[in-house]
């Protein structure tokens, strides 16, 4: 089976939806890539992790 490789630095940021809810977030750390995916409560404007 053949694998295409995909370079993952061209998603590097913070990607927001139009109402806030998630909010994903790329980050390179070294060799790796980290994705958070962050709940914003439009109430009491706390952040959590989905």
């Amino acid at each position: 089976m053949e694998r295409e490789l995909f370079d993952l630095d061209i998603l590097v940021g913070n990607w927001e939806s139009i109402n806030l809810n998630p909010t994903v977030m790329i980050h390179r750390n070294g060799e790796n890539h980290q994705l958070s995916i962050i709940y914003m409560n439009e109430t009491t404007k706390q952040a959590s992790p989905s």
